[in-house]
């Protein structure tokens, strides 16, 4: 992803920045536009030297006189960006960023993680509580706009199977509402609407016997949570004798092709 912001930019995001050498590819006649105003989407096959091209741009911009502080290159490497509904407490990144040696504010982390939410690459799910400051405190559970970006970056895309479905039902379910929230303790609802007028486990196998105990705990939790609220467990792989023992059981892509009441 390759953003070029104007001086009043997105939250000062390049409050705290650090330099380092950009590496050289091969030269080539191809160069990105960089018009202000203007977004310019890059495909390619894999290994065919995209990131380079960005360096280069990034060069050609600098050498016309902009600020390398209005310049952000964002890299998919760390694995929680390359996983899907998964917690990303940032508190906890930038420790682990400074334990490999990397020096910077953690209100610059903060920045980028919005920009990636500003730009519509992820969406970050609070916990599901009246408090603002809880909210704000406790880690985000992290939903890519596309759960094919994750086989993008990050080899065996035949696992997380559970992980890329929850994703895809979050999506749907966002389409009907805006607002969503998770809620964890002794067992996690993967989704709540803010109303508390619906709450929804995902999970890709009911068959599996410790698949089935956990998701009974999480519908339990749900009901506490949420009295009164419809709670739904969606699966994709059909377990007949298991589905027969939750009656909130249906199909994620039945679910998912239906039309919204109202």
């Amino acid at each position: 992803m390759f953003v070029f912001v104007k001086s009043d930019g997105l939250k000062h995001v390049l409050r705290e920045f650090s330099e380092r050498p950009l590496p050289a590819g091969k030269p080539r006649d191809l160069s990105l536009p960089t018009e202000r105003g203007r977004v310019v989407g890059l495909s390619g096959v894999r290994r065919c030297d995209k990131t380079f091209l960005f360096f280069d741009t990034i060069r050609r911009l600098v050498a016309s006189g902009v600020d390398r502080r209005r310049i952000v290159y964002l890299s998919f490497e760390d694995d929680r960006f390359r996983s899907t509904a998964t917690f990303l407490g940032v508190s906890k990144l930038a420790r682990d960023f400074r334990s490999l040696g990397l020096s910077f504010g953690k209100n610059t982390l903060f920045d980028y993680v919005a920009l990636l939410e500003d730009a519509g690459l992820v969406h970050l799910l609070p916990v599901h509580d009246p408090s603002v400051l809880k909210q704000t405190h406790n880690p985000k559970k992290l939903h890519v706009v596309d759960p094919g970006l994750v086989a993008a970056f990050k080899a065996g895309a035949e696992r997380d199977t559970g992980h890329k479905l929850e994703t895809a039902v979050f999506l749907e379910c966002r389409r009907r509402s805006r607002e969503w929230h998770y809620h964890a303790g002794a067992s996690e609802v993967d989704l709540c609407d803010a109303e508390g007028r619906l709450f929804v486990n995902v999970c890709w196998d009911l068959a599996d016997p410790g698949t089935e105990e956990r998701e009974r705990a999480a519908m339990e939790a749900g009901r506490k949570l949420l009295p009164g609220a419809e709670g739904l467990l969606l699966y994709h792989e059909y377990a007949p004798e298991a589905v027969a023992r939750f009656p909130e059981a249906r199909p994620a892509w039945q679910w998912m092709l239906e039309r919204p009441a109202g």
